[in-house]
């Protein structure tokens, strides 16, 4: 038997649920209430139910402005979150404080003097506002300036001065510090009144003080003709960016102050600039200048097909322009070293995280130079017309999803001896046969014994490893396509055959006949790619006269395979649909 008020409550709580289960409305239940409370309950017990019951309902009752309102019992989550953000907030209080003081709550005028950005230092200044300067005349002389730093969650000393001034170093770049200034009369080792040996007097507002970091590097993008893109990394503390712009004879201009991190300018086709970029970090009062950054740019073509001989350094020196000239497009690295200590570089056009990927290795023999031509006048081209629509599609759209990795010139040693004198060299600065030293059907001793065939082995087996990978390579003459493909793969095989087709008709190329090797031929890097690595490749036989093909040929070259990567591209894209 259930014995007191607490047992008679909890009975009625019984009965009440018994009454909602059978179907009660409310009106009924506070009735049904009512009555037992009424007929059950003695006089004693139903006071101390009726006092306990009204103070249940002070405890969810509020009074905002006079008026009392009672909280839900839905709204308990509410509150819970409300808690939860109250004790968020309180590393907050700090800033917070600083927003809501008013003039009229400081006694001292505060202010940054100068600053150093190199050395990270700054000088602060104050003064004592008339209307709040009651200091005895005596006591003027007495007077102690501290100076406060907000620095990991808590007010730290910076300097005590009895100046007007305090030169101090901020602790970092990049991060904003509150800073303030307090005044004391010192009593000389007496206390005053209250048992102070220091007598506050005042206090300043506080004040934010940031360094912004510098900035790393300047992005130029070409985005038309018409049209250059400045970009730049995120820089931390910097509130805006103040960006100038001259020309080669001229002095800078402010162009424009922005926040974000980037700007488009105006520009004229074969003109130089130069701009200049400033990280501020700025307040109503002040403002603190990060180191400036500047950068070239150079509205031109790089590309030149008026001679002959187009050596590695002029190749060296044209990617470097292009890609900076179209610095969010394509880039370069270097993925290994000749035999001769020359850097052989891969050149990366457009989404390098792009899961589909096409390799082209271009003039593997040195008289085959017309071939590195050849692309690095197509990859200008590309660049040139990257967000524009040609031959029905927009670059950017094709290259975002399938990057192209581009070996202009894979023999660069063979290539600088044949244009010094040996014109019909065709090897290495070994006299190897590059052509013939990749790991297939040879010996370990012999596959892949020069340093180019072991950078150019690398990258394929790199790529093949982490993209869907298509290969097109670029020789010297004849303007045939080989294509063929004696294995039992016949998924390799269609692609083989589906990228040849699309050479052949872009280039308006013959096909290689009985000239290819079946897969019998040792060393090739078709063969290797067809039969080891497992991946479509194609090879472009360019110029229909003896290599080295004479530069009256160039033009005719160039134009015929203007498309043949960016065919290729799409068809890669929609393969991989």
């Amino acid at each position: 038997m259930i014995k007191g008020v607490y047992g008679r409550k909890v009975l009625c709580t019984v009965l009440l649920c018994g009454l909602c289960l059978d179907g009660f409305t409310g009106q009924t239940i506070v009735s049904a209430q009512e009555a037992f409370v009424e007929e059950v309950l003695p006089t004693e017990e139903k006071i101390v139910l009726e006092t306990m019951e009204v103070e249940e309902a002070e405890q969810a009752t509020e009074t905002v402005g006079g008026t009392e309102i009672t909280e839900p019992e839905g709204n308990k989550e509410n509150t819970e979150a409300t808690e939860a953000t109250e004790e968020t907030s309180k590393t907050e209080e700090t800033e917070e404080e600083t927003e809501e003081e008013t003039e009229e709550e400081s006694e001292l005028e505060l202010q940054l003097q100068t600053y150093d950005y190199g050395s990270k230092q700054f000088t602060l200044s104050w003064n004592m506002k008339p209307e709040k300067n009651v200091i005895e005349e005596s006591k003027r002389d007495l007077l102690i300036y501290r100076v406060s730093a907000y620095i990991n969650d808590e007010w730290q000393m910076a300097a005590e001065t009895s100046d007007l001034t305090s030169t101090i170093e901020i602790p970092d770049y990049g991060i904003t510090y509150l800073y303030k200034v307090e005044a004391y009369i010192n009593n000389g080792g007496q206390s005053d009144a209250e048992g102070n040996a220091f007598t506050y007097v005042g206090k300043s507002l506080n004040i934010p003080i940031c360094f912004p970091k510098a900035m790393s590097k300047i992005i130029t993008t070409s985005t038309s003709s018409k049209k250059v893109k400045l970009s730049w990394m995120k820089v931390d503390g910097a509130t805006e960016f103040e960006v100038y712009q001259k020309t080669r004879s001229g002095k800078y201009q402010e162009v424009q102050t922005i926040s974000g991190n980037s700007i488009k300018l105006d520009v004229e086709k074969n003109k130089k600039y130069e701009y200049k970029v400033i990280p501020v970090y700025r307040t109503d009062s002040f403002s603190i200048n990060a180191t400036e950054k500047t950068v070239s740019f150079n509205n031109s073509e790089f590309v030149a097909t008026d001679h002959q001989k187009y050596t590695y350094k002029e190749m060296k020196l044209d990617i470097k322009s292009l890609c900076k000239k179209y610095g969010e497009y394509v880039s370069f690295e270097s993925i290994g070293q000749s035999e001769q200590e020359r850097e052989i570089y891969d050149v990366i056009l457009g989404n390098k995280e792009a899961e589909n990927t096409i390799l082209v290795v271009s003039t593997l023999h040195s008289r085959e130079y017309v071939a590195t031509v050849t692309l690095m006048k197509q990859l200008e081209y590309y660049l040139m017309n990257y967000n524009k629509k040609i031959d029905g599609v927009v670059p950017a759209k094709v290259f975002n999803n399938c990057c192209v990795h581009y070996i202009m010139m894979a023999n660069p040693d063979g290539v600088t001896l044949c244009q010094k004198g040996d014109t019909r060299r065709k090897n290495n600065a070994n006299n190897v046969n590059l052509n013939a030293n990749f790991p297939y059907k040879l010996s370990k001793k012999v596959a892949a014994s020069e340093m180019e065939t072991k950078a150019i082995v690398s990258i394929t087996k790199k790529l093949n490893k982490s993209k869907n990978l298509y290969v097109v390579n670029y020789h010297a003459m004849g303007e045939i396509v080989f294509g063929d493909y004696g294995g039992k793969d016949r998924v390799l095989k269609k692609k083989i055959a589906n990228m040849y087709k699309i050479a052949r008709t872009a280039t308006g190329y013959a096909d290689a006949g009985g000239y290819g090797s079946g897969g019998v031929s040792k060393g090739g890097y078709r063969e290797y790619l067809s039969y080891v690595i497992k991946a479509p490749s194609i090879t472009i036989e360019v110029g229909d006269v003896w290599c080295p093909v004479p530069k009256y040929c160039y033009p005719s070259i160039i134009k015929k395979n203007r498309f043949v990567i960016l065919r290729e591209a799409k068809y890669a894209n929609s393969v991989s649909k």
